[in-house]
């Protein structure tokens, strides 16, 4: 049977990326080899200037942030040339407020434009996969905090990010398939200023990313020391 390795990229939100993202993928690489097909699960920028709270002061204006977003995404660009992603709720802001002044969307530039992605870096709402062992795989970016029950409705198995706190493989059965629901954690630096509003929450978001390898889920949890930072630990 021919190998299947389908690489699921966790939120990234550049350029509140974590710092040991890029090394981190580039183990995982090492260690199960180039893969298949690759898939950002969505929030590739966090783009907190043009959050609906209001801006934090003390972080950079809109144009430097795209700026960092650039430059943090750009390892990244080089691993993975072609890449599929989720439209998410991050990448839309602009687009939200444009349309809430009442502007059209022809007086903006593409989204790959405006962050620099290469050009097989290619936008969806939404993702239907089918395995090397025949199963329908959903892939979005967050539909449903309860991806058992997602699973349940769209029946399939699923695959999806946007819950950072949540990061799971858990698996329902019906006479005729067994599904899966696969949450994939994120990749955000907590420390860095923009996730400031999350400091007093119990839970802490996981950080890491997943796999389909020959029709089977994985995670591949990036471990933290007591720095926040990576330990140099590949699953």
């Amino acid at each position: 049977m021919k190998r299947e390795f389908i690489l699921f990229i966790s939120d990234l939100q550049a350029q509140a990326m974590h710092p040991d993202t890029a090394a981190f993928l580039r183990a995982v690489l090492r260690k199960y080899g180039k893969p298949t097909r690759v898939i950002q699960i969505g929030d590739e920028a966090d783009q907190e200037a043009l959050n609906e709270y209001g801006k934090n002061p003390d972080l950079p204006s809109d144009g430097d942030e795209i700026d960092a977003t650039i430059r943090a995404l750009r390892p990244i660009y080089k691993m993975f040339p072609r890449v599929d992603l989720l439209y998410s709720n991050h990448v839309l802001r602009a687009r939200r407020k444009a349309n809430k002044a009442g502007l059209s969307k022809k007086r903006f530039r593409e989204w790959r434009e405006v962050i620099d992605a290469p050009r097989n870096w290619r936008w969806y709402k939404g993702l239907f996969l089918r395995t090397i062992l025949g199963q329908n795989v959903f892939v979005c970016h967050g539909r449903a905090s309860n991806g058992l029950q997602l699973a349940k409705e769209m029946g399939c198995s699923v695959v999806q990010g946007h819950y950072h706190t949540k990061y799971c493989i858990e698996y329902t059965s019906n006479p005729a398939h067994l599904n899966f629901s696969l949450q994939i954690g994120c990749s955000i630096h907590t420390k860095h200023p923009a996730f400031d509003y999350d400091a007093e929450n119990v839970k802490r978001p996981i950080i890491g990313h997943a796999a389909i390898i020959n029709g089977f889920p994985i995670l591949l949890p990036m471990l933290l020391n007591k720095k926040r930072r990576w330990t140099g630990v590949v699953p």
